[in-house]
């Protein structure tokens, strides 16, 4: 199962890896692979001092957390994304949240999932029949079956 994830989830790991998001990540399962646009990484690096702020930990723990989840995550560049397949997602989004777009592109390209906890997203793709999210109870479900 390919899994689009948001920047969210990986906010969420990092500030407490012993979270749902944190254990999910950090232990690699065959049959899941997690998938996100490059984009994320600059978009998270905005956000990085910020979120180590939120930890306990000091900047190389950190670092090592940050590197363990990143690992587990194929970074696949949005230069990739076919233009209609971005046209498509954008104009999805363009009322929700336009940064989104990249992440919803992804799902549709890949025929994948995406894992948001974004809830302002998640209900306006859903108001608009997108079907191709999960939530993390069905992320915990498919990962403990895999």
């Amino acid at each position: 199962m390919k899994i689009i994830v948001d920047t969210n989830i990986i906010i969420r790991s990092l500030i407490n890896p012993g979270n749902k998001f944190g254990e999910i990540l950090l232990n690699p399962r065959p049959g899941v692979e997690f998938i996100a646009p490059a984009y994320l990484r600059e978009e998270y690096y905005n956000h990085r001092v910020k979120v180590l702020s939120f930890t306990k930990y000091s900047f190389n723990e950190f670092r090592e957390l940050e590197f363990c989840i990143f690992d587990s995550i194929h970074f696949i560049s949005e230069k990739l994304l076919p233009f209609e397949v971005a046209e498509a997602s954008m104009s999805l989004v363009a009322d929700i949240d336009k940064k989104d777009f990249v992440f919803v592109a992804f799902a549709i390209w890949m025929d994948a999932k995406l894992w948001t906890v974004y809830d302002e997203l998640r209900k306006g793709l859903i108001a608009k029949s997108f079907d191709k999210l999960i939530t993390t109870a069905e992320v915990i479900e498919k990962y403990s079956n895999a």
